[in-house]
């Protein structure tokens, strides 16, 4: 990596410009993040649906698969065009075993496959390159520009305002709550500003962002249909390239990403650069899919498309194009091409190759010596993004827990500390295949940290995944009790998460039972003897927090459900997850909390201090078929309540059902849906 210090040293130059800059990015007016500990208990009344008989979902299940396809043909229909590939009905096999073997090659760490995948990919590769430095305007390769401070600064200015006219700052990755309706009165801007709200916030309240089942998807649809002249005055290019990166990218919807292509011309907007780089962010997704086909290949295609609309690259475009690259000596070879044509380079391209230098050694000083010699960045502890990578390194590469220790007492007390420099000190612990005792020392520095930053969504999530794996063998007992208060006192709190509890009003008769997102069936169900689970769930409504935690954890939740309902059936007396937490378990782990922050020496792992936490050895091993068996029927319930779902969108018709939603869920606009 020694050759990227030319190309690298010249982005200090602008450093403080860069920083300048940043505050003039657009602040969002939409309340995407409300005030933190103000969560109340409620309770929703859903209201009747109809009940689909189990022969009626059986003879109509056939028919509902391949529906996401029929809904894009639906969408893409005005376009009157059915040549497109998405209308096709006799499409060629698609070739599993070429497109996984390319994919283990090509993720291989055997230097015999990386240099042989270099081999093979260098001829695209340079003929990528050299379409991209093409497409580069004059003043962006200029040896004039970098050397000049002031001319670079305005460079990066003029980049950093084109890319902050149509993004928003300090929009956080998660939202909890309900959606907010539809902005009134109704401008092109406020629209802009709503599609950006829906397509870069990741709304997991009542799953809302889900492109199965969540409402999001549906109103982007709807709101961009080329019959829908209600908001044909509000729809511009920069709402399609928000669509482009949400269904792109988010979903990887490919296919139909290109396709919106096609949509939006027909709508009256021309692509542009943002646009192209919209769909190489794709590529970065691709990238690390199985594929029969290069991914650079396809880069071509789109700086084609590019070239074809008379647009030219901007420094974003190569940051993209770097984002894709997988290969260490295909990367070398990108950032030796910038340095001899003279490219600026943005700060975060920047981050990402200190990322990948540290990638290539454990030495803790040769990393700090590559940042502040290489990147000339004398500064970077008082920079979170430059810092965490640092810090990163150092934490995975641990040798044990006192190093852990010394990490702890040296570089993160002299390091800037955020939300998300924390994700990445939990994440190096959890990557750390040297050290054992990791949710303890995890709960140690995130009681420690809680105090200093605010704590994002992924921290608890990465925390509760690290407890319900438990490769320490602790206790289930115990990885119940953590969970449940990480969950119930402490994200509800910092997350401001709704204790919200769901009526179902056709649900009124007792002997209920869940499913797999926590809804009320009746009865015992007969899948549950299908994959043969041998326990009855428990009975309850499911709390809208505990589901939104349960998305953001994936199936490590359904496995701690499914271990203590093996316990409550061996005679053990154990809550379950989702169950309200009681005073004296909250006055419990505040004084755990409270003994772990105030431990000098955590690092040792004291056995007395781990004793009184209740961090023991369990005694009682849960069957690991069960735990399957029963996420196996969790997904399986869950895809029955896709099921039911879809056949009432289909009863009432899409738009229908939509607008019906959104009046039930008060997001809807009068002025805005009273000509639907």
């Amino acid at each position: 990596m020694s050759s990227l210090k030319d190309a690298l040293s010249r982005v200090t130059r602008v450093a403080r410009h860069m920083e300048l800059l940043r505050r003039d990015t657009r602040t969002p007016s939409l309340s995407s993040s409300p005030v933190a500990g103000s969560s109340t208990v409620k309770r929703r009344r859903s209201p009747p649906r109809n009940r689909v008989p189990k022969e009626n979902l059986e003879r109509l299940r056939p028919h509902l698969r391949g529906f996401q396809k029929k809904r894009y043909q639906g969408f893409l229909e005005p376009l009157s065009m059915p040549q497109l590939k998405i209308y096709s009905e006799n499409t060629a096999p698609y070739n599993v075993e070429r497109a996984e073997a390319n994919f283990a090659s090509k993720k291989s760490s055997d230097r015999i496959d990386v240099f042989n995948n270099f081999l093979s990919e260098r001829f695209v590769f340079n003929k990528m390159v050299d379409f991209l430095v093409e497409l580069t305007p004059e003043y962006l390769k200029s040896a004039e520009t970098v050397s000049n401070v002031e001319s670079l600064a305005s460079v990066l200015k003029e980049e950093h305002t084109e890319f902050s006219r149509n993004h928003y700052k300090n929009v956080p990755r998660y939202h909890f709550h309900e959606l907010p309706s539809f902005p009134n009165p109704l401008t092109k801007e406020s629209f802009q500003e709503y599609i950006y709200f829906l397509t870069h916030l990741k709304i997991l309240y009542r799953n809302s962002s889900s492109l199965a089942s969540g409402i999001v998807p549906d109103i982007l649809l709807y709101t961009h249909h080329l019959d829908n002249d209600q908001f044909k005055p509000y729809r511009s290019v920069h709402t399609y390239n928000y669509l482009i990166k949400y269904f792109g990218y988010d979903k990887f919807q490919n296919s139909f990403a290109r396709e919106l292509l096609l949509v939006m011309a027909r709508d009256g907007h021309q692509p542009d650069i943002e646009t192209i780089n919209q769909l190489l962010k794709i590529c970065r997704i691709h990238t690390n899919r199985r594929s029969l086909v290069s991914t650079y290949k396809v880069i071509i295609n789109y700086l084609t498309l590019a070239k074809r609309l008379d647009l030219r690259a901007n420094l974003s475009t190569w940051n993209r194009v770097y984002d894709c690259i997988d290969n260490i000596f295909l990367k070398e070879i990108l950032v030796n091409k910038i340095a001899s044509i003279n490219l600026p380079i943005l700060n975060n391209m920047c981050i990402r190759i200190l990322e990948d230098f540290a990638r290539t050694t454990r030495s803790l000083s040769e990393v700090i010596n590559f940042v502040e010699s290489d990147l000339c960045r004398q500064h970077w502890r008082s920079n979170p993004r430059l810092a965490e990578k640092v810090v990163y390194h150092s934490i995975v590469n641990a040798q044990n827990s006192r190093e852990l220790g010394n990490i702890w007492n040296g570089l993160i007390s002299e390091v800037a500390i955020d939300g998300i420099s924390m994700k990445n000190i939990i994440n190096g612990v959890f990557a750390n295949p040297n050290i054992s005792n990791k949710v303890y020392f995890a709960l140690c520095m995130y009681s420690k940290l809680e105090q200093r930053v605010t704590v994002p969504a992924e921290v608890y999530g990465k925390l509760i995944q690290m407890i319900c794996v438990n490769h320490d063998n602790y206790d289930i007992a115990i990885v119940n009790s953590l969970v449940r208060s990480l969950i119930h006192t402490d994200a509800v709190k910092a997350l401001d998460l709704p204790i919200e509890y769901t009526e179902y009003a056709d649900d009124v008769k007792k002997g209920k039972e869940i499913d797999g997102e926590g809804k009320i069936n009746e009865g015992k169900s007969s899948d549950d003897k299908v994959y043969n689970f041998p326990y009855t769930i428990p009975r309850t409504d499911i709390p809208e927090h505990y589901k939104i935690m349960k998305r953001l954890t994936k199936h490590h939740l359904i496995d701690l459900e499914a271990k203590c309902i093996y316990l409550q059936n061996q005679g053990k007396a154990i809550s379950m997850p989702w169950d309200e937490i009681k005073q004296n378990e909250i006055t419990q782990w505040t004084e755990q909390k409270q003994l772990m922050m105030n431990d000098p020496f955590w690092w040792n792992g004291d056995p007395s201090t781990i004793s009184l936490l209740g961090l023991q050895e369990s005694a009682d091993p849960v069957p690991e078929k069960l735990v399957l068996t029963y996420r196996q029927l969790a997904n399986t319930k869950m895809g029955i309540s896709h099921d039911i779902n879809l056949i009432h969108k289909l009863e009432a018709g899409f738009d229908n059902h939509l607008i019906d939603e959104m009046k039930t869920r008060r997001i809807h606009s009068p002025s805005v849906h009273s000509e639907a």
